[in-house]
């Protein structure tokens, strides 16, 4: 097994226990959540689908549903075990939060164990779709831009960055631990599992 965060630990067991709420990774670029997505999906017992904003394809929604379609096929072909998806920079597609408020209440209501990891490095934006859309929905995982490009420790349901990020407000269901990140679309298979828990 590779060597992995403390953070990437965390998330790994977030991801393996039963569905609760979405990974929201925040924090600026090049700080290793995508790195630390890769391994925490390569350990992973779980069918997954990876997809940037960055695409030229992400201008509306209708990129999101698709995304979300994929692997819900996934997640079709393991119903005991499910699937997940990661969108990197979801921030950027226009009204991404109600979107993805949408599907993750439809899949609650229907049983689908479709599992969400969003990431964004724009903090105005990720702290205004959370906050209107999905409170009490996610757990946060807060990654800091200092010295060591490393994504922060766990830190009380803040925002962890420079002063020019965005602090989110703690509250309960809001938890910052690690940090995660996605590539372009793909769709993979991982391997391992574990136990997951929300801080209160």
């Amino acid at each position: 097994m590779p060597f992995i965060r403390p953070q990437g630990a965390v998330l790994l067991k977030r991801l393996s226990g039963p569905r609760h709420f979405m990974q929201v990774v925040a924090g600026p670029r090049q700080v290793g959540k995508s790195t630390l997505v890769r391994q925490v999906l390569d350990e992973l017992a779980l069918e997954a689908h990876e997809a940037s904003a960055d695409d030229p394809d992400a201008q509306n929604t209708a990129w999101i549903a698709r995304q979300w379609d994929t692997v819900r096929l996934l997640a079709a072909r393991d119903t005991r075990k499910g699937a997940v998806l990661v969108i990197d920079e979801v921030q950027k597609v226009p009204r991404w939060s109600d979107a993805v408020k949408a599907r993750w209440d439809e899949d609650t209501r229907k049983g689908v164990k479709l599992k969400v990891v969003l990431l964004g490095s724009s903090p105005l934006m990720m702290q205004q779709g959370l906050q209107e859309s999905l409170a009490g929905r996610f757990e946060l995982v807060a990654c800091s831009n200092g010295r060591s490009r490393r994504c922060a420790p766990p830190s009380a349901g803040t925002w962890t960055g420079t002063s020019s990020m965005a602090a989110i407000p703690a509250r309960p269901g809001w938890c910052a631990t690690s940090p995660v990140g996605a590539p372009t679309c793909a769709t993979r298979s991982s391997r391992r599992a574990s136990r997951a828990t929300c801080c209160r």
